[in-house]
C-alpha cells in the first residue's frame, strides 16, 4: 500500500461508531512478576473492536510502538496494547521463557490481555500480533505455543527465527518444548495468516544480530535472507501437515533498514501491518456491507 493510499481519508461510520473518548495510558497489574502495558482505546472502540498487541524489540520502546500506531487505530477502531517486558524481570523475552529466570512472557502478555478486556469492555478472544526485531521472535514463538490465541501475526526483522522443524530442538526447532510436557502443534499454528516483513536493506551483521555456523546453516546470515528461509519453512510445515493456506505472505520494503523509527516513519510500516491484518478501513468497510 503506498503512504498516499494510507493517508486517503475514509468514512468508516458505518463500521464503528464513537462510545467513548480516545485515551493512551500506562498500567501496571499488580501481583508476580511485574506486569507493564500501554494502552490505546480510540474513541471508535465498542466490545466487539480487535486488539492489537505491538512487541518491542530490545530497546524497549513500546511507548513509541503505540504512538506510531495511534492514527491506524484512529481509523479502524482497534485497542492497541504494548507490553513493556522489562530486561531485569524477563530478559531474553524473545524466546518467550527466559532461559536463565524462567520468566514466562507468554502468560505475563495473556495476563495484560485479560487486564485490557476488564478496562476497555472488549470481548475479543484473539490478538492480532505485531513484533519488530526481537518483538518477532517473541510474536512468531509466542503464536507457535497459543495459535489459538492469535487471529493474526506480522513479525518484522526478526534476528532469528524458531523454524517448524521436528528435527531440532527448541528455540531453533520444534523437536522440544519450552514447557516441560507440552507440544507444538504444527498444524493449529499454520491456520494462522503469518506475515513475514522485512527491509531490503536490513542486511547488516551487526551485533544484536545471533551468529553461528548451525543458525547461518540453517537461516542464512542476515535479516533478510533469514526471512525468506523461515518464510519458506512456513510453507513447507502447512504441506506436510495438509493445512490450507490461511493467507500467509512474506513482503520486502523498499530501502528500509533495520530501523523501526525509519520503517514506521518514513517506509509505511503502520499501514502495512494493518493492511496485513485486514484492518484497513476499506477492509473494515467491506467485511461490514451485508
Amino acid at each position: 500500500m503506498s503512504q498516499s493510499a494510507q493517508a486517503r481519508p475514509v468514512d468508516i461510520g458505518r463500521v464503528i461508531q464513537p462510545t467513548q473518548p480516545a485515551r493512551a495510558a500506562f498500567h501496571r497489574l499488580e501481583g508476580s512478576p511485574v506486569r507493564k502495558y500501554f494502552l490505546y482505546a480510540p474513541k471508535h472502540a465498542t466490545p466487539s473492536s480487535p486488539i492489537v498487541v505491538l512487541v518491542h524489540g530490545i530497546s524497549r520502546n513500546a511507548a513509541e510502538h503505540l504512538f506510531r500506531f495511534m492514527l491506524e487505530a484512529d481509523r479502524s477502531g482497534a485497542v492497541l496494547v504494548a507490553p513493556l517486558f522489562l530486561r531485569e524481570t524477563y530478559g531474553q523475552y524473545q524466546q518467550v521463557i527466559d532461559p536463565t529466570r524462567r520468566t514466562r512472557a507468554d502468560l505475563a502478555l495473556l495476563d495484560i490481555v485479560d487486564d485490557v478486556a476488564r478496562r476497555t469492555g472488549t470481548t475479543t478472544h484473539r490478538i492480532h500480533l505485531f513484533g519488530f526485531s526481537g518483538g518477532a521472535q517473541f510474536a512468531h514463538r509466542f503464536a507457535m505455543m497459543h495459535p489459538q490465541r492469535v487471529a493474526s501475526a506480522v513479525c518484522c526483522a526478526a534476528g532469528w527465527y524458531t523454524f517448524p522443524d521436528p528435527d531440532q530442538p527448541y528455540p531453533l526447532g520444534i523437536e522440544t518444548h519450552p514447557v516441560a510436557g507440552d507440544s507444538f502443534d504444527v498444524a493449529a499454528f499454520s491456520r494462522v495468516p503469518m506475515h513475514v516483513v522485512v527491509g531490503s536493506r536490513d542486511v547488516a551483521r551487526d551485533k544484536s544480530v545471533r551468529v553461528s555456523d548451525a543458525l547461518d546453516d540453517q537461516q542464512g546470515s542476515t535479516r533478510l535472507e533469514r526471512a525468506r528461509r523461515w518464510f519458506g519453512s512456513l510453507e513447507t510445515a502447512a504441506a506436510r501437515t495438509g493445512t490450507p493456506d490461511p493467507g500467509r505472505s512474506i513482503s520486502i520494503i523498499p530501502r528500509a533498514g533495520h530501523s523501526f523509527t525509519e520503517a514506521a516513519g518514513r517506509r509505511g510500516l503502520t499501514g502495512i501491518v494493518f493492511e496485513k491484518f485486514g484492518l484497513t478501513p476499506t477492509a473494515l468497510l467491506r467485511k461490514s456491507k451485508p
